[in-house]
C-alpha cells in the first residue's frame, strides 16, 4: 500500500480530566477510537519522501478517487492559472504566496474506507469534537451525511467547510473527499485538517460542494450552505473554498504516492486582500 499508518498513542479519557486538551490531543483521542485499535476505520496518511507509488487496477476503494487526482496533476498548471485568473483581487502579495507553504506544513491527511452508516452519526459528532466546530453549526456540519448519501458509489464529492472558531478571530478549513457505497450500506471517505488558521470574519459558517462523476473532471464547485455577516461576499467564499481544493489536491497526490504537483507561484503585487493569513 502506498500508505502508512501513524501509530496511535494510548491516550485515555482520563489523561486528559486535569490537563487542557490540545489539538493535537483530540487527533490521538479520535484516531484511538476510529483507527486500527478502535473501530479500524480510519488511518492517518504519512507522504514521507520515498513513498512507492499506488497500486493501480487491484479495486481498492480509493483508486478511483487517485486516478482523478492523477488527471488534475496533468492539468495542473491550468487549474492554477485559471484560480488566479478567477481571484486575481483576492490574491495579496507574498503575505498570500508564504501562506500556501505554512497551510501546506499544517496539513494531515485521513483515509477511512468503509465507514457505516450506522456509525455515520457518531462519526461526524467526533470530527466536529476534534475540529472544535462551534456547537450551534453542529446540525449544518452534519447535514455533509445526507448530501454524501445523494451519490452513488460511480461519484466522489468533495466538500469544503470553513468556520470561525471563536478564538480571536481565527478562522479554519476542513475538507472531506467522499464515496457512498450504497449497497453495501458504507462511505469511504478521506479528509484533511489544517492546523494553520486565517482571518476572515467573526461567527460564519460556509460549506461548499463539487463532484466528479466516473472519473471525470470536477464539477464548478458550490457553496451548499452559508450563515455569513454582512460585508462578506460570494466571490471571498468561493476563493477560500477553492484556494484549498487546491491544496487538498496537491495533498491527495503526495498521499498516494504520485509526484506532488510543485507549490502554486501567485502573483506579488497585488494592491489589497479580504483575507489576512497569520503565518
Amino acid at each position: 500500500s502506498a500508505f502508512k499508518t501513524a501509530a496511535s498513542l494510548a491516550i485515555s479519557q482520563e489523561t486528559f480530566s486535569n490537563n487542557p486538551i490540545t489539538s493535537h490531543d483530540k487527533m490521538q483521542l479520535f484516531l484511538q477510537k476510529w483507527g486500527s485499535a478502535g473501530h479500524n476505520v480510519v488511518e492517518l496518511v504519512l507522504a514521507p519522501p520515498h513513498v512507492p507509488p499506488l497500486d493501480v487496477g487491484v479495486g481498492g476503494p480509493f483508486d478511483s478517487l487517485f486516478d482523478i487526482i492523477q488527471k488534475i496533476n496533468g492539468a495542473w498548471q491550468s487549474i492554477v492559472n485559471a484560480f488566479k485568473s478567477s481571484y486575481s483581487e483576492q490574491i495579496t502579495d507574498k503575505e498570500f504566496a508564504n501562506g500556501w507553504s505554512s497551510f501546506k506544513a499544517g496539513t494531515r491527511t485521513f483515509k477511512g474506507a468503509g465507514l457505516e452508516y450506522d456509525k455515520a452519526n457518531e462519526f461526524f459528532a467526533d470530527i466536529r469534537g476534534m475540529l472544535d466546530i462551534p456547537a450551534n453549526y453542529s446540525k449544518d456540519f452534519d447535514q455533509q451525511i445526507q448530501w454524501i448519501k445523494f451519490f452513488d458509489n460511480t461519484t466522489w464529492s468533495s466538500h469544503n467547510t470553513q468556520f470561525s472558531t471563536g478564538k480571536g478571530g481565527s478562522d479554519s478549513v476542513f475538507s472531506m473527499f467522499a464515496r457512498n457505497r450504497q449497497t453495501e450500506q458504507k462511505i469511504d471517505v478521506v479528509f484533511l485538517t489544517c492546523s494553520q488558521h486565517f482571518t476572515k470574519a467573526d461567527n460564519y459558517f460556509v460549506i461548499s460542494e463539487s463532484r466528479s462523476i466516473l472519473g471525470g473532471i470536477w464539477s464548478s464547485t458550490k457553496l451548499k450552505f452559508k450563515k455569513i455577516p454582512a460585508g462578506i461576499t460570494n466571490q471571498d467564499l468561493m476563493f477560500v473554498a477553492e484556494y484549498f481544493q487546491l491544496l487538498a489536491y496537491q495533498q491527495l497526490a503526495l498521499a498516494s504516492g504520485e509526484k506532488a504537483p510543485p507549490d502554486p507561484q501567485f502573483p506579488t503585487l497585488w494592491s489589497s486582500s479580504r483575507l489576512g493569513l497569520i503565518i
